[in-house]
C-alpha cells in the first residue's frame, strides 16, 4: 500500500508561494487542493517503501556417521 505525506504551502498574494510549489514539484511534490478558502495549497508526497530483502538461509552440508562407520 502506497504511504503519502502531506504539506502546505501559504498563498501569498505574490509569485512566491507558486515558486516554492514549483520548487516542491521538482522534488516530487504534487499540489492536490487548497485549504481554509485557498489561504493554502495542500500538497502531496508518495513515501518510498523499503524493498524487501529475501532473506535466504545457508545451505548446511552435513555428513553423518552410522554406527557401522557408514557415512548419509
Amino acid at each position: 500500500m502506497d504511504k503519502w505525506e502531506y504539506t502546505t504551502v501559504k498563498a501569498y498574494g505574490t509569485g512566491d508561494s507558486l515558486n516554492e510549489i514549483n520548487k516542491l514539484g521538482k522534488q516530487g511534490w504534487e499540489a492536490v487542493g487548497s485549504v481554509g478558502d485557498t489561504q493554502f495549497f495542500l500538497l502531496k508526497h508518495k513515501i518510498p517503501s523499503a524493498p524487501t530483502q529475501s532473506v535466504q538461509k545457508p545451505v548446511q552440508n552435513k555428513q553423518f556417521n552410522d554406527d557401522f562407520g557408514i557415512s548419509f
